[in-house]
Parts: C-alpha cells; sequence; structure tokens
C-alpha cells in the first residue's frame, strides 16, 4: 500500500494520530481492513539495504505513538534486520552444503559410471552397468534402458526393472510414450502420469506395455547421438505422483548423454572386431579357394576334375555325405559322378532336394529338423537321413549345371552361412572349371570332326577328278564280276551233283576215304558259297560306284511324281527286306489324285525320294526294335498341289532329330548313324538337288521321340 510503499522508498518512518491525517496523507482505503485512529511504521534496514518494514496500530485509541516509541521502534528494527539476515545467510549456506553434498554424490556416480564406460566396450556390459549404479546409489529400483533400431523401427529391451523385478520384454514397435521421447529428442516429464497429462502432450493410444503396470509419474531421457536419438532411458515410480526433483532429471540426462557416447565407441569397437574376424575369415577362405582352384587348373578331363573337387570339399567341411550331381539337359537326369558315405543312383530332375537346388537357382542349408523341414519344402527326401545339409547350385553364366553338397548325419548346426559363402564360391569355381573341359573335349570333338571332313573332303575331291575313271573301272570290274558270281553258283551245284555221284558209288570206296571225299566237297561247296557272297557284295559296292558317279544330264522331263514316289517306296521296302530279314513297316499312302506332271529331272529326284524314305524307315525301325514298343513302325507319304507348288510329304514316327543337330541336319558329311551304316552325304545332295537345281524348297518338322517329316516343295513354273 502507498504508505508501507512510501517508507521503503524514503528509508524513514512513518506516524499519524488520527485515522483523518492518515486519509489527508495517503487516501481513503490506503489501509487493508478497518481504518486505524493510530499508526507508525519504520523500515527493517541492514547495509543501507531496506529488507522489510515493521508497522503498529490501534484501530480504537489516537496519538498513541510518539517519537520515543518511533526511536524504540526503529532500534528494535535495526536489530532484526541483522537478525533476518543472519538467518538468511544461514539458510543459504544450508542449502548450498545440501547442494555441494548432492553435486559430490551425482559427481561420485557419474565418475564411477563414466570410469566403467570407459573400461567397457560391450553393449551389454554398458547398459548393465548404467543400470546397476542407477538402482544401487539412487534407489531407483524401477528403471528400463530401452535401444532403439531406426531403421526397422523396432525398440529393444536389454534392460528393465519394475517393481524391483527383472523384466524379459520382446523387441516391438516404440511405444506412444517412447516414440515420443524418440522422434521429439526430448525429455519427457509427467508428474501425473494419466491419459490426461499424455493427451495434453499430444500422446493418444495404449501407453502401457501388455504385462505390465502404470506407474504414477515417469522421466525418459533420450540417448542422443548428434541428432538422432538412439535409445532412451527411462525411471518411474508407482507409489507417488511428481516424485521427481530436478537434480534427479539432470543427472539421468547427464548420464545418458555420456552413455551415448559410449555406445557409440562400443558399436565401432564390436564393427571393428567383426570387420577383422570377416577379414581373417576371408583371408582362410580365400586361401583355400585358391588352394582348389590351383588343384583343378590344368584338369581338362571331367572325371578327374570332379573327383579332385569331391576330395578336397570332404576334407575342408569334415563332413561324412558329399556329392556333386550334374544335371543332363537332353534326359532332364541328374546324374552324380563323386558321391560319398551314401548311394547315390541317377534321379529325374524334379526329385530330391538336389533337384529343389537347381530349379530354384539358390543355395539351401538346413541346419537342424531336416526332415520337418524338407515336407515344408514339399520335396521327398531321399538317401540316408542327414541332421545338418548344405547344398549350393554350380553356375555356369546363368545356368545351373548341378549341386555341390556336404552333409552331416550326426550333428546339427553343423554349417553357417560362411561355410554356405564358401562352398558357393568354390561350386562357382567348378562351374567354370567343368565348363572349360567341357569346352576343351568339345574343340578336340570339333578337330577331330574337322580332321575326317578333310579326310574326306581330300577323298571327294579326289573321286571327282576320278569321276569318269571310276565309272570306267566298275563297268570294267562288273563284268568279270558277273561271271564270278554265275559260275560260283553254278561251282554250288556241281558240288551237289558230284556228292550225288559219290553216294552212288559208295560201296566202291573205304569208309575212311568216302569221309575224306565228302569232307573235301562240303570245303569246295563252302567255298564257293563264300566266293557268292563276296560276288553278290562286290557287286554291290559297284552298283554304288556306279550310281554316284555318274554325271547330271540337266535334261528335265515331265514327270509323274505320285508313280515315281510309289515306286521308290517299294524299292526301298523290298530292299530293306532282304539287307534284315526283321525289317517290317506299315505303309501309309495319301496321294493327289489329281495332281499334275511337272517338269524335273527324275533321277535326280528319285535319289532325293530314296534318301528321304531310306532314312525314314531306317529310323521307324530302329525305334521299334530298341524300345520293343507296341506301335508298329510306320512311314507316312503325301503328295498335294497349290497354284505355285507340288508338295511332298515323307514322315516316320521314329525317334525324332535331336534339337543340338538340326541346324547341321543338311551339312555334308554330317550324319547321326553308327560308324559305316552313313556317309552324311544323302541330304546334303538332297538338298542341293531340290534347292539349287529345282529352285525348291526341303523343309522338315521333328518332336523328339515322336516323329520326323520332311516336307519337299517344287515350283510348277521352273
Amino acid at each position: 500500500d502507498p504508505d508501507r510503499k512510501e517508507i521503503i522508498e524514503k528509508k524513514s518512518p512513518l506516524i499519524f494520530g488520527t485515522s483523518e491525517e492518515m486519509i489527508k496523507h495517503s487516501g481513503e482505503g490506503t489501509v487493508a481492513g478497518d481504518m486505524p485512529e493510530s499508526f507508525m511504521g519504520v523500515p527493517i534496514i541492514h547495509n543501507r539495504l531496506v529488507t522489510g518494514v515493521i508497522t503498529v496500530q490501534d484501530l480504537d485509541r489516537q496519538h498513541l505513538y510518539d517519537k520515543k516509541d518511533v526511536r524504540l521502534l526503529m532500534t528494535l528494527a535495526s536489530n532484526m534486520g541483522v537478525a533476518l539476515e543472519n538467518a538468511r545467510l544461514f539458510e543459504e549456506t544450508k542449502r548450498l552444503l545440501n547442494e555441494t553434498q548432492q553435486r559430490n554424490v551425482e559427481l561420485s556416480i557419474l565418475n564411477t559410471i563414466q570410469e566403467g564406460l570407459v573400461m567397457e566396450m560391450e553393449f551389454e556390459a554398458i547398459i548393465d552397468l548404467v543400470g546397476d549404479k542407477f538402482r544401487e546409489a539412487l534407489g531407483f529400483q524401477d528403471l528400463g534402458i530401452r535401444l532403439y533400431d531406426k531403421e526397422t523401427n523396432i525398440l529393444h529391451f536389454p534392460y528393465e526393472y519394475e517393481h524391483g523385478e527383472r523384466l524379459h520384454i520382446d523387441s516391438m514397435k516404440p511405444t506412444p510414450f517412447s516414440k515420443h521421447v524418440l522422434s521429439t529428442g526430448k525429455m519427457l516429464l509427467l508428474k501425473n502420469n494419466t491419459d490426461e497429462e499424455a493427451r495434453k502432450l499430444g500422446i493418444k493410444g495404449q501407453v502401457t506395455i501388455p504385462g505390465t503396470d502404470r506407474s504414477k509419474s515417469l522421466i525418459m531421457v533420450p540417448i542422443m547421438l548428434g541428432s538422432e536419438a538412439k535409445g532412451l532411458i527411462l525411471i518411474e515410480n508407482y507409489d507417488e505422483e511428481d516424485a521427481f526433483t530436478e537434480s534427479d532429471i539432470r543427472l539421468l540426462t547427464t548420464v545418458a548423454n555420456s552413455m551415448s557416447v559410449a555406445l557409440e565407441n562400443a558399436r565401432l569397437f564390436n564393427e571393428t572386431l567383426r570387420l577383422l574376424d570377416e577379414s581373417k575369415k576371408r583371408t582362410a577362405e580365400l586361401s583355400t579357394v585358391n588352394s582348389i582352384s590351383q588343384a583343378i587348373v590344368g584338369h581338362l578331363e571331367i572325371d578327374k576334375l570332379i573327383n579332385l573337387v569331391g576330395d578336397k570339399v570332404r576334407d575342408l567341411f569334415n563332413a561324412n555325405i558329399v556329392y556333386v550331381a550334374l544335371l543332363d539337359k537332353e534326359t532332364q537326369i541328374i546324374n552324380f559322378p563323386y558321391g560319398y558315405g551314401d548311394e547315390y543312383p541317377p534321379l529325374k530332375l524334379g526329385d530330391g532336394l538336389t533337384s529343389h537346388i537347381i530349379l530354384k537357382k539358390d543355395p539351401l542349408l538346413i541346419n537342424k529338423e531336416a526332415d520337418k523341414k524338407t515336407e515344408e519344402l514339399g520335396v521327398e527326401r531321399i538317401g540316408k537321413a542327414s541332421a545338418s545339409y548344405l547344398g549350393v547350385p554350380i553356375p555356369v553364366g546363368e545356368e545351373i549345371i548341378g549341386v555341390l553338397s556336404v552333409q552331416s548325419t550326426e550333428r546339427e548346426n553343423l554349417f553357417n552361412a560362411d561355410d554356405l559363402r564358401l562352398l558357393s564360391t568354390i561350386a562357382a569355381h567348378v562351374g567354370i572349371a567343368i565348363n572349360n573341359a567341357n569346352a576343351y573335349e568339345e574343340l578336340n570333338k570339333t578337330l577331330e570332326n574337322l580332321k575326317a571332313t578333310q579326310d574326306q573332303l581330300v577323298a571327294q575331291e579326289k573321286l571327282a577328278s576320278l569321276g569318269q575313271l571310276t565309272a570306267g573301272i566298275a563297268h570294267e570290274i562288273k563284268n568279270p564280276l558277273n561271271f564270278v558270281n554265275n559260275f560260283s553258283e553254278l561251282s554250288v551245284g556241281l558240288v551237289d551233283e558230284l556228292k550225288e555221284e559219290f553216294e552212288k558209288f559208295s560201296d566202291k570206296f573205304e569208309e575212311d576215304t568216302l569221309d575224306e571225299l565228302n569232307d573235301i566237297l562240303k570245303t569246295l561247296k563252302q567255298n564257293a558259297e563264300k566266293i557268292k557272297e563276296h560276288g553278290k557284295r562286290a557287286d554291290s559296292i559297284v552298283h554304288s560306284m556306279l550310281q554316284h558317279s555318274r554325271g547330271k544330264t540337266g535334261d528335265k522331263q515331265s514327270t509323274d511324281l505320285n508313280a515315281m514316289l510309289d515306286e521308290d517306296l517299294n524299292l526301298v521296302y523290298h530292299g530293306m527286306r532282304a539287307q534284315d530279314n526283321t525289317f517290317n513297316i506299315k505303309i501309309e499312302r495319301d496321294y493327289d489324285k489329281n495332281l499334275s506332271d511337272i517338269k524335273v529331272i527324275p533321277q535326280d529326284i528319285s535319289r532325293v525320294f530314296l534318301n528321304i524314305l531310306t532314312n525314314g524307315c531306317y529310323e521307324a525301325h530302329r525305334k521299334k526294335k530298341e524300345l520293343q514298343t507296341e506301335e508298329p513302325a510306320k512311314i507316312m507319304v503325301k503328295t498335294s498341289e497349290s497354284s505355285k507348288h507340288i508338295e511332298i510329304s515323307i514322315k516316320d514316327n521314329g525317334s525324332g532329330i535331336p534339337e543340338k543337330i538340326r541346324e547341321n541336319l543338311f551339312t555334308p558329311f554330317f550324319t547321326t548313324k553308327p560308324s559305316g551304316k552313313g556317309t552324311g552325304l544323302g541330304l546334303s545332295i538332297s538338298y542341293d538337288i531340290v534347292v539349287r537345281e529345282h529352285h525348291g524348297e526341303l523343309l522338315f518338322e521333328s518332336e523328339e521321340g515322336e516323329y520326323t517329316e520332311f516336307i519337299i516343295k517344287l515350283p510348277k513354273n521352273k
């Protein structure tokens, strides 16, 4: 009020004898409550500073106080100022002593924690150290230290106490409170842990972890590294609201800051150790791979190479089952050129874990419950049951050619990710080595074929240059050969007649003499039959020589292709029956009865028909004979006519033409028949006759195991 303000500002006493004086000096209503009749007020001064005011009032009596009372009150105020200042200094000193003691306690705790943090380089040890110190030194029994993985948005609970008991909480996404602290990077203090207080902070949802209780007050402090929260420290109180002081908050914040640095150091240290460990493992792996690579370098024989790799892998992994599996693409059969510890019959692609790896093109590691996990993959287990299984694909480029596998029938969890990586690296080197070996083998075959082709070309050139001479010689040989054949047949007959004559005079000869004569006759007959047999073979050879050496007339004649095809079909059938009495084939004819005559070189087109018909009959009969099928060997011939072409189709139900040889089908000297059964010139010559001489087309369609169909298209206006 104005009176006390005046006393403080002027540092001098103030006295009134009546209420009218007070009103006149200070104004109506300047004193709270009833207006006094007598008023005296003095300042409390210490070291020239006003620290307060003492007032004395009487509501009834006027002029109660005089100057003596003022002096007395001033003396009392002066002493009181000294006493109050002494009391203030005492309280301040006491407060400072308390704060100093608390700081000493905090510093002691921090020093202990920081010393431990400097010594420890493991996450778990650092976290346990901080948590245990808080609980021991400050009595915080309900405390949690939580670490946050930002990439996965998962919160981990390595240290958690509630009601003084340690909890084990599964990792989960951050709770609303934790999310608030982690996202803002700021401390969260809830003096009253209620939904209403949470809503004021914009926090909604289930704030309590399932299976835990809700505290009455809590502090959450983020563990910051730079501007990013790596985790948080939580202290709760389940008995009191507003249970935490400023010093608790300050201490918690300081420890969290120290902890963030220690955790990052530990992470870097552990990462360094991991990298060193990986470096050592990589060095060991490279050494192993290099030793295997050096061992297989120079091995260009696939069998030796695979055996070498199998033995090396078996020693390296100490496995009691090892195999190398290779896929035959043509037959879709998986073979096992190397196998140890089990039986390895060939498998169809689609059976077993090996097929699973080839088809998925991914490695497979099963360390426990192998039978159960194999069943879960939808694969039927083949061979011995294994406790640990590791199999990796053998790649060649983008293609998987096989599988390399190691197994243990005794121990689970024998193999790990490092073993998988090492075995995959070895398998890649094996794929390269096998590819090189195959290429080397293919190169050798190509060189051999090239040499054979060169020899054949030389021979063909010689034959071409001596064609006319060959034809003349063949004609000259044929005449005496006819005499040899004819007289050999006569000789057989004469021997039989001579034997009959001897039998008529058998009584004229002694028995021994007769037996000797019969033996001689038998030998003569055998010799004559041999002469006859080889004479016919020589006649066949001369006939072939004449056929291949005959010149081309180049004269085209109007020809009935239906009649020519039917005649050639009969010739092929009877010719093959004469060579093989087991030969039999079903012939299906579908001739266009209105087929127009066409101008062709008859002997050349006939040669084409004979070649293709012979090949078709041979393949259909061979399939029937080898597979012992109930379906008969079959050849189907068909003619048709369009506005531009005459078309002839010759189809057999043989084994078909393999995909890999189709592009070479019309190449000279290329044949799929066994050695001595074909020259490889038939289709090549046929192609030249149809395409180059007659300007037509020679096409084929085939399905392996089912059929082959050759289609001849001859233009009508050429």
